[in-house]
């Protein structure tokens, strides 16, 4: 969450529409505004217009054109929906903006008059670009002249400063002009020209951050804060919690762009400094310690470092906990957030019964919230299911977790009903996750049922809006692949993988960093299903280019990809002794579980369960093809402490430890004794 810098004064809306700053100062009715009053009648217009084509589609259910229809109309109504909240945001900036910054020119004191009148228009045409423009040329030839011209030159220039980064904040909310984006970034940085202070450069910072302008934005933010830190060394209590607020905003960015490293190192100074203040005011920081132990929560979450992420998730559920019961009202939706957190992270970690109680936890919550708002709140409700669901699904609770799939799939349906724009790529991720647990439950038509109605809602969003869902259309058909794969529909199931597997490259053409992880997951898809097929040439091929993404990933993210690595050398070593290429099998599976052995010493509960099922692939290699009974029965025990641990939480590692005493037995030995003896020594170092 990207937070603005004020902390002096804070402003708000109250029922009436006023914005309010500090203790009482109402600066606007922002409902009284032309610009926000045109903006609701054009949502009411396209509200109009969508009641109508969605009549249309009622009487008319298959026909295409009409679906498409409505969802360019709901595009419409989101796009202005977000205009009106950008609008919000931005006359909040402003409110604080007139009443911290010196009001010390004629020109500042007409556009505040405008803006308190709500003449957002007039306050921009007060601010001439062009002859402020001028007034800025001259003060910096004033510069280059003596003493006391220098200093009349600086004075101007911090008031030319104030006046270009209100007429920024004024231009961001000129949804008509079509080079709004273009202006703001001008006059930004015409302010920067007169003066670089940490006014501008942190509201430049933000505006250049909302708009995914990464790089510049990074190095405005690192200026800001040294400026910050030098007021925060002459006046801590006023300015360390712009420190902090900058911090995070960098951490946030830095996290974006999987800069881990750095990320982290900025959470720690805020979360330090936020601990600080909150000792002396916990009522006003606490929030703020939360919040970062959750950006924290979330960062170590993503480099699978889940032991410090659950504690991180942990506090700030304790947190969140004590403030909620001094302002439920305010703080429960938090107390809901943090669990949600933590459940995840507990699912990945596969302590799915903690994991369980705490989503159902955060279910409870939501369902009290949705009761007294249900708009606001019933799509937590039904992300929770679905959470819940899929967690369910782990434990192979088949009939919990379809009737919570279900539940979300209801409610998320009737969403889309008023918004499909927003809540149709909900359905059709639950359609994603009950057509997955009903392939799991050997129920394969009403999986590739549920799979095909999620595609075709994907398609139709892709039409209207490609950059952001064809990425789940190629997800979508990996997924209907798996489903037709277990029908041993191979031909269809192929055509799927292969649709996804374009999808994922031209996806990865245009940003690989995000997607050629796409793209080896598709590959491994279409090499197993080859391999099923005997077609071992065209598996090998697909499993090494997977291989190659994979590697070349893991150069630079070895945390994040070289799971992946481990995986596909797995699926390669299968492969090739299916070929009766032993001898390169046994240098794949080795790979692997040299791999999944070092990933098992820094997180054992993450990665244990893949070292067991790789030993257990080396055991039956040295049984069946490479015949050394030394060999095999040590990869049998390693699969079977492996898998030990995790008997209860990951059914399938029942599988891996019988399939392991079968290779015992087949050398001729007890598996009784020999799993007695692994019980009685249970930490005997692994092979």
């Amino acid at each position: 969450m990207i937070e603005n810098s004020k902390n002096i004064v804070t402003a708000r809306i109250d029922a009436a529409g006023n914005v309010v700053v500090g203790d009482g100062n109402v600066v606007i009715n922002l409902k009284e505004a032309a610009e926000y009053k045109a903006l609701q009648a054009e949502l009411s217009r396209l509200d109009e217009k969508f009641e109508k084509a969605r009549t249309k589609i009622e009487k008319y259910p298959d026909d295409e054109d009409f679906k498409v229809d409505l969802l360019q109309l709901s595009e419409e109504r989101n796009e202005k929906q977000l205009e009106l909240d950008t609008l919000t945001r931005n006359v909040l900036r402003l409110a604080e903006e007139f009443c911290s910054l010196p009001i010390n020119t004629q020109r500042l004191e007409q556009a505040g008059k405008h803006f308190q009148a709500g003449e957002f228009d007039k306050a921009r045409i007060v601010l001439d670009a062009e002859k402020m423009g001028n007034e800025l040329d001259n003060a910096i030839q004033k510069q280059a002249l003596g003493k006391q011209m220098q200093n009349q030159a600086e004075e101007e220039l911090s008031k030319l400063a104030n006046e270009y980064l209100i007429l920024a904040r004024l231009t961001a909310i000129h949804f008509a002009s079509p080079d709004r984006f273009e202006k703001t970034k001008a006059y930004f940085e015409l302010s920067l020209k007169a003066e670089r202070k940490v006014d501008n450069l942190f509201a430049y910072a933000v505006f250049l951050q909302e708009h995914n302008q990464f790089v510049e934005s990074q190095e405005l933010y690192e200026e800001a804060l040294k400026q910050w830190r030098t007021l925060a060394q002459a006046n801590p209590q006023t300015y360390l919690p712009d420190v902090t607020k900058t911090l995070n905003n960098l951490g946030a960015l830095l996290t974006y762009k999987h800069d881990y490293k750095q990320a982290e190192k900025a959470f720690l100074e805020a979360l330090e400094i936020r601990r600080t203040l909150a000792q002396a005011n916990s009522q006003t920081y606490l929030p703020d310690v939360a919040s970062t132990l959750s950006n924290l929560g979330n960062l170590w979450a993503y480099q699978h470092d889940y032991e410090q992420a659950e504690k991180a998730y942990r506090e700030a559920l304790e947190i969140s906990r004590t403030l909620a019961q001094a302002n439920p009202q305010v703080c429960l939706p938090g107390v809901a957030t943090a669990p949600n957190n933590l459940g995840a992270l507990l699912a990945d970690k596969h302590d799915y019964e903690q994991a369980e109680k705490v989503c159902r936890e955060a279910l409870g919550i939501r369902r009290t919230l949705a009761q007294a708002n249900s708009q606001k709140y019933l799509p937590d409700v039904a992300m929770t299911l679905n959470n819940l669901g899929n967690l369910l699904v782990y434990q192979h609770d088949y009939e919990q977790a379809e009737k919570a799939c279900r539940e979300a799939l209801e409610i998320r349906r009737i969403l889309a009903q008023a918004n499909p724009q927003a809540y149709l790529p909900d359905v059709a991720i639950t359609l994603n996750n009950l057509g997955t647990l009903l392939a799991y439950m050997n129920d394969y038509e009403q999986a590739e049922k549920a799979f095909l109605e999620a595609l075709e809602i994907k398609r139709t969003l892709a039409q209207v809006n490609p950059q952001t869902y064809l990425p789940d259309v190629a997800t979508t058909l990996s997924n209907l692949g798996n489903s037709l794969a277990y029908k041993h529909d191979y031909e269809q199931a192929e055509k799927a993988y292969r649709e996804a597997l374009e999808i994922s490259r031209t996806l990865a053409q245009a940003n690989p960093q995000t997607y050629l992880p796409s793209v080896a997951t598709a590959l491994n898809n279409l090499g197993t299903l080859l391999a099923d097929k005997h077609d071992y040439e065209q598996a090998e091929k697909a499993f090494l280019e997977a291989l190659e993404i994979s590697r070349t990933l893991a150069q630079a993210n070895p945390q994040t990809y070289l799971s992946d690595v481990a995986m596909t050398l797995n699926n390669l070593g299968t492969l090739l002794k299916g070929k009766n290429d032993y001898e390169q099998a046994e240098k794949a599976y080795r790979e692997a579980l040299e791999i999944r052995r070092t990933l098992a010493q820094a997180n054992p509960q993450a990665y244990l369960p893949s070292v067991a099922i790789t030993a257990m692939n080396v055991s039956i290699l040295y049984l069946q093809n490479l015949p050394d009974k030394a060999k095999s029965m040590a990869s049998a025990e390693e699969a079977v402490r492996a898998a030990l641990p995790f008997v209860d939480s990951v059914p399938a590692t029942r599988n891996y430890i019988q399939t392991s005493l079968q290779v015992v037995e087949a050398w001729g030995d007890g598996p009784e004794a020999f799993l007695q003896r692994i019980l009685d020594q249970p930490n005997n170092p692994q092979t």
